[in-house]
């Protein structure tokens, strides 16, 4: 059954759907904010329950998509989905084949609750889960289902998300977060905008560098491990609450060669690490189960273990960073879905401002002044902005902001921040570039 409507133009759907079945919903980038929507509705007459990453839907309440996401739906009775849409949205909506995705993240949830549970009764830390592979939609669809399993049965978890690349959950590309999940989050809600994180910027969303070292970049290896140490901590802290036994689901980036094998050995050596599932990659997962499950590893507190979900195919692979990078830092700065936000805008004058950037020559590093005329090279750039006043006024509750260059102006630079920040009056130092982190020891 399919309708027009004459205002919007938008073209509506009905699918039914028998139980334990999928349906994907790939929405556009180019689809207008809160124009495209769902609506789960009964099928002969029985009590229609259907899933949106393990948070349930109500029948006939109205769910819009957000531009961008994907969004694949878990039935667990037949149910009939009406979707309404651009006829672009229309042509991306199809119902998966395969065993779905759901079926295998819900048997891994109820795994994870009885050690949960376990956790409590013997008043110890829960489980540890390590995401990694190279299927960076699934590990995000992953995590969050897991978390949002995880607080419909009372569980409070703590994620981590080490990925700086293009799909963080809970900060802009090119930062490390960390935030206790407590409630299930809904299909038009967006976890940035939803929960409370603790956020390090990193400065770069490579995590590996490209050349033939392949080595990892050594700010994010330096905040990554600060990170888990701090989280780690805060379990140790919380093992006799539920904030201890809930544990922690850290999602780590794709890495290319033996960096990822590396890179985790680190962490599992380092931490108290309980599980590890694997996307989309046999070898990295062979290596950890052989490593782990097979030798057992060096000495640990308790066995790690080593599992893996072959390729969904009901999830795309994300579009290349340099396609969806600005459309991601725009949204964090104005919002998505139907969330507008009106960033904090400041002009800067040239007299207040001193923009500087790095450079390298032998084993030495400079600051040298950026000229007027390279000026419009750093439009567009993100960085950290870090200004703490001890008189707290309600224009500067919050000491730290994202800073986005937004535009050049004859008089100076227009800057936008994510949060009520008030600019510091003395004078404001800008520093772009990349440098070398030299550690000593």
């Amino acid at each position: 059954m399919e309708g027009q409507d004459s205002t919007t133009a938008n073209h509506t759907t009905n699918i039914q759907l028998s139980a334990e079945s999928e349906l994907f919903i790939k929405v556009p980038q180019s689809e207008p904010r809160c124009s495209a929507r769902i609506v789960v509705q009964s099928a002969s007459g029985s009590d229609a329950r259907v899933e949106f990453l393990g948070t349930p839907l109500f029948v006939d309440v109205s769910y819009y998509l957000i531009p961008g996401e994907q969004v694949v739906l878990f039935t667990w009775t037949n149910a009939i989905i009406l979707v309404e849409g651009s006829d672009l949205l229309l042509k991306n909506v199809f119902r998966t084949s395969t065993r779905p995705l759901s079926r295998a993240i819900i048997e891994y949830h109820s795994f994870l609750h009885d050690i949960r549970a376990a956790s409590e009764n013997g008043l110890r830390e829960g489980p540890i889960t390590l995401l990694c592979g190279r299927d960076d939609s699934s590990k995000v669809a992953t995590a969050k289902s897991l978390c949002n399993y995880a607080t419909r049965t009372g569980w409070k978890p703590l994620l981590v998300d080490l990925d700086c690349r293009r799909s963080p959950i809970l900060g802009v590309p090119g930062s490390l977060s960390a935030s206790v999940i407590e409630f299930p989050i809904t299909l038009d809600e967006i976890f940035s905008q939803t929960h409370v994180s603790i956020t390090f910027f990193v400065g770069t969303t490579e995590p590996q560098q490209q050349t033939e070292e392949k080595m990892l970049s050594p700010s994010y290896v330096h905040y990554s491990r600060f990170l888990l140490k701090c989280c780690n901590d805060r379990l140790s802290k919380h093992s006799s609450d539920i904030f201890g036994w809930s544990g922690m689901i850290v999602i780590l980036p794709e890495l290319n060669d033996n960096a990822a094998v590396n890179f985790i050995t680190e962490i599992v050596e380092a931490h108290n690490i309980s599980h590890i599932l694997t996307f989309g990659d046999d070898y990295l997962f062979h290596k950890l189960y052989m490593q782990y499950s097979i030798r057992g590893g060096s000495h640990r507190r308790r066995k790690l273990l080593v599992d893996r979900i072959s390729k969904g195919h009901c999830y795309t692979p994300f579009p290349p960073l340099e396609q969806i990078l600005p459309g991601i830092f725009r949204n964090y700065f104005h919002g998505s879905g139907p969330i507008i936000l009106q960033p904090s805008q400041w002009l800067k004058s040239f007299e207040t401002l001193e923009i500087l950037r790095f450079k390298e020559s032998i084993d030495q590093v400079q600051l040298i002044t950026v000229e007027k005329e390279e000026l419009q090279g750093i439009v567009g750039c993100i960085g950290a902005l870090f200004h703490f006043d001890k008189i707290s006024t309600p224009l500067n509750l919050s000491p730290f902001a994202y800073v986005r260059v937004h535009s050049i102006e004859p008089t100076g630079v227009v800057l936008l921040t994510t949060t009520t920040f008030t600019f510091p009056s003395d004078r404001l130092i800008l520093v772009v570039g990349t440098v070398r982190w030299i550690t000593s020891t």
